[in-house]
């Protein structure tokens, strides 16, 4: 009687207890896995990146970098020096001043290479700034750079060399080094930041910078929605991607600054562009889709969920009638955003 009045009174605590350890031993077991698998990536990129400096490249297709600015000198001169370092040399560099009053325009005279071009603008905006660029740009694909942000000297050669091998995607992204302070008291820290694509997480949050992007030139979604200010890149990559998924380069494709003066995520108010960007990924207020007469093939092959497959339906058997416009059209077999013969082996979590 003594041992079961005992066990009762100290079964409370011992399974108050128990719960506290088991809560701790998941997030201790989730930090080691994420720790893991950051470690994994950051293995596959510098593989990869020594992979291709051995590797031969046949392909010499104009790529055209958009680089638009405003008020920014100081920044743009680091910015144009990171380009003209490229190892890969059929480049053309567009760049758009933005109505600048600080000596941008002097400095883009005094620039004596002609594969560099500029375009003035009177204040039209960021998302106008990059669509005059894309207007005037007369290469086979696109890369992006903001004006205070550094390309990696092997990003464009990683770009012509991935596209060349992967005629099927009209869209690919890269990895990012992110510089920012060290809150310890370092003068800098850095983080190597590359996410797998995943749709439903591009539908919550925007995870690729617009820095990290290339694509093929004349894709008929490739515009930037000039309503928007701080979204126009989150707004691109859904409607890009909507109905291919990129290709994952595991290449770092620039160094993106956190501590440069007139930063758009510093200085916007994006309380107006959330709806425009919830019309993006979920359709006007008030429209619900019919999930009764929705084709389960097509839901999934746009990253939504969709209801399951009728038995024995398999993807051979789905109708392409029906479907939207593509931005390119995708060859039998081609299957997700990550192409064999260029993505690496990805080492495994034992």
């Amino acid at each position: 009687m003594l041992k079961l009045w005992r066990d009762a009174r100290t079964s409370g605590p011992r399974r108050a207890l128990g719960v506290r350890l088991q809560a701790r031993r998941t997030t201790l077991t989730s930090g080691w896995t994420a720790r893991r698998r950051a470690a994994g990536a950051e293995r596959l990129i510098w593989t990869t990146m020594a992979a291709l400096d051995c590797q031969d490249l046949a392909s010499e297709a104009l790529i055209s970098v958009i680089l638009p600015t405003r008020n920014r000198v100081s920044e743009l001169r680091g910015a144009i020096e990171s380009v003209r370092r490229q190892s890969y040399r059929h480049w053309e560099l567009v760049v758009i001043d933005d109505g600048s009053d600080d000596g941008t325009a002097p400095y883009l005279a005094s620039l004596e290479d002609e594969r560099i071009r500029t375009l003035r603008i009177d204040s039209a905006g960021l998302s106008a700034a990059r669509n005059a660029g894309l207007g005037a740009a007369r290469g086979e694909i696109i890369a992006y750079l903001d004006d205070d942000n550094r390309m990696h000297s092997g990003w464009l050669r990683a770009v012509a060399w991935a596209m060349a091998r992967s005629p099927q995607h009209p869209l690919l992204y890269g990895a990012r080094i992110v510089e920012a302070a060290d809150p310890r008291g370092a003068t800098q820290r850095y983080t190597l930041c590359f996410e797998r694509f995943s749709p439903r997480r591009l539908r919550v949050r925007n995870f690729i910078d617009v820095s990290t992007i290339a694509h093929r030139a004349g894709l008929v979604e490739a515009h930037f929605d000039e309503r928007l200010h701080m979204f126009a890149d989150w707004d691109l990559l859904l409607r890009l991607t909507h109905h291919h998924p990129p290709l994952e380069l595991p290449v770092v494709a620039c160094l993106y600054t956190t501590a440069a003066e007139g930063r758009i995520s510093d200085s916007a108010q994006p309380g107006h562009e959330l709806p425009l960007i919830w019309e993006r990924v979920h359709g006007p207020r008030g429209a619900r889709p019919s999930r009764a007469r929705a084709d389960p093939l097509r839901e999934r092959e746009a990253g939504r969920p969709g209801p399951r497959l009728p038995p024995g339906r398999r993807e051979a058997d789905a109708d392409p009638t029906g479907d939207p416009p593509a931005l390119t059209q995708k060859p039998p077999g081609a299957t997700g955003g990550v192409n064999p013969d260029v993505y690496l082996p990805r080492p495994r979590d034992s």
